[in-house]
């Protein structure tokens, strides 16, 4: 992760929003894409609520609120998305093919160096993997819901053993 500055998170739906959040929180500076708007606009919301809920209960300052909030942008093309992502989380529906051509996308549209990972739960990435050019490039990296549950680590340039 020290080679990871810009992520992008394709899917704004319940876990791809949270996922996006949580590395925005992180400092990541963070694209979520989704081909629904309404998705987008929920998304958006949901960090401004969220955050401000962890200002409230004091969990973060309104500094650090509003750093994660500049980090986190919500945006409705893929390509735009992806271009310059060290790191993409792929996070749609559990659908084998649509997770093909997400990735073979992805494949086009993410920098070479890119990392691309899928999230899901029981889809591994070999089955995905052939779908691009890179595919010792793609991974699983699986987050539990909720990811911004209470005991998330969320995504950390330092690992937390250190």
């Amino acid at each position: 992760m020290a080679n990871v500055e810009s992520i992008c998170v394709v899917g704004a739906g319940n876990m791809g929003h949270q996922i996006a959040l949580c590395a925005a929180i992180a400092g990541f500076k963070v694209k979520c894409t989704d081909t629904r708007q309404e998705a987008l606009q929920q998304a958006d919301q949901f960090a401004e609520t969220y955050l401000a809920g962890r200002v409230t209960k004091g969990r973060l300052t309104e500094a650090q609120a509003g750093q994660a909030r500049g980090n986190l942008a919500f945006v409705p093309a893929l390509e735009n998305a992806a271009a310059g992502a060290d790191l993409v989380i792929e996070a749609v529906f559990e659908k084998l093919e649509l997770k093909r051509e997400v990735f073979a996308q992805l494949d086009r549209f993410s920098p070479p160096h890119a990392i691309l990972a899928t999230n899901s739960s029981f889809i591994v990435s070999s089955q995905i993997a052939g779908a691009t050019n890179r595919p010792g490039q793609v991974v699983n990296m699986h987050f539990f819901n909720p990811a911004l549950g209470r005991w998330s680590t969320c995504i950390s340039s330092t690992p937390p053993w250190s």
